[in-house]
């Protein structure tokens, strides 16, 4: 909250680490998917990511339930068709868009590498380590709404989640089938925090 002093007013901007955040609209990924995104920390960064903010939630033709995962690869995936996704611009994918982009422009270029697919590849090993379930609403008729999944790292005490070099991180529907004229929002939102800061 801003605070008077004297003649300076004093504004808490909270971390001045740099931030990014990738966000998907309108988007109906591939069917049977895994990783909707894939975002790597490739082994010869120099910052971890931190994840600070999940955000998920969906509509389609009919109403169903979803069930979201959010996974650490520690091996790359392969083959499959790769959709990059442009750092700081908006790329066509999945039928919507997503945009790679972050929080302040003065900030250095993220050291993550994204990617979409416009067929599944095959997926690198990995653990899921969380997990969120969606209440697909229908979009012309909706009788519920649609319950987005939200998790919010940084306002825990407990250590984050963190995607070292050589790491992935992948919003998953670990092969579920996309409902029939899905429309799905995504936001993920980190930190790079320079290795040597991490304990």
């Amino acid at each position: 909250m801003p605070r008077d002093i004297g003649n300076s007013l004093q504004v808490s901007l909270g971390s001045s680490l740099p931030t990014y955040v990738l966000t998907a609209n309108d988007i109906a990924p591939v069917t049977a998917s895994y990783d909707i995104f894939n975002i790597a920390n490739p082994s010869g960064s120099t910052v971890a990511l931190v994840v600070s903010r999940i955000y998920m939630v969906m509509d389609a033709t009919a109403a169903s339930t979803m069930d979201g995962y959010l996974v650490r690869r520690t091996a790359a995936n392969t083959g499959g068709t790769a959709v990059p996704i442009v750092y700081n611009a908006s790329t066509a994918v999945y039928g919507g868009s997503a945009t790679f982009a972050p929080h302040d422009t003065n900030d250095t270029a993220s050291q993550a590498v994204i990617n979409g697919y416009s067929v599944n590849p095959t997926y690198g090993a990995g653990l899921t380590l969380n997990t969120g379930h969606l209440s697909v609403s229908a979009a012309a008729t909706p009788s519920t709404d649609a319950l987005a999944w939200e998790t919010q790292y940084l306002q825990r005490g407990a250590k984050p989640l963190i995607i070292r070099p050589g790491q992935y991180l992948a919003p998953s529907f670990g092969g579920q089938t996309t409902p029939t004229g899905a429309s799905m929002y995504l936001t993920i939102e980190w930190l790079e925090v320079p290795l040597i800061s991490l304990f």
